[in-house]
């Protein structure tokens, strides 16, 4: 792993841990107890989504164990691909929680820019997967003012089979008052993919979308 590559994880990293620090304020503040769901474990997740797909080839990242029932995400799971060939690299994030409320804080604008990233630009797109499936997703683009290298973040969630594009679909007093949601055994998973171009992340998403979509 380059250099480069090394310096851009712990930055995500180090924003990562940041986020979850908020997530766990703002999920005890306005949403009280963590309920049990039926998010899937990591080593779950680690089976049910291909390592390899396409010329893209997974590999483990280090991340911190997410799944202490004070944070934000029941479920957190992290996976870089490769595709040698092109000389490119896209990272693979997932959150999982039970709690929809609970993920409002852990969104690319703030998560990034806490771990010392300068958000450039954000746009929203519908991208189409390589059977046709449209994905409504957001994409922001940031830069590391000490080395000046670009990240793009695409992001969208998973809630029921419904597929959103920001938070702001689950966020207000509905989604707090309502008891079907809360008592179901549904989750909500959130989905990052990151690049330094965004032709990479939009080539990776279309290969691998409707399989996420098939197990989240």
């Amino acid at each position: 792993m380059s250099t480069i590559e090394n310096r851009n994880l712990i930055l995500l990293s180090l924003g990562t841990l940041l986020m979850v620090t908020g997530g766990s304020i703002y999920r005890q503040t306005h949403t009280g107890k963590h309920l049990p769901g039926t998010t899937k474990p990591k080593d779950t997740l680690n089976g049910m989504i291909p390592w390899d797909i396409g010329d893209w080839h997974g590999e483990e990242i280090d991340l911190i164990d997410f799944q202490d029932p004070d944070f934000f995400a029941d479920t957190a799971f992290l996976r870089r691909y490769r595709n040698p060939e092109k000389n490119r690299y896209a990272d693979l994030y997932i959150a999982e929680t039970k709690i929809p409320a609970a993920m409002l804080g852990h969104r690319p604008d703030v998560c990034y820019v806490a771990g010392g990233w300068v958000l450039d630009e954000t746009k929203s797109l519908n991208v189409e997967t390589t059977t046709g499936t449209a994905i409504p997703c957001s994409l922001s683009v940031f830069h590391n003012p000490s080395d000046l290298q670009r990240k793009v973040v695409l992001n969208f969630y998973i809630y029921e089979g419904d597929i959103y594009r920001n938070e702001t679909a689950f966020r207000g007093l509905k989604w707090r008052l309502d008891s079907n949601r809360t008592k179901s055994d549904a989750s909500l998973a959130q989905i990052q993919i990151s690049s330094q171009y965004e032709s990479v992340a939009l080539e990776y998403l279309q290969l691998m979308g409707d399989v996420l979509i098939d197990i989240l």
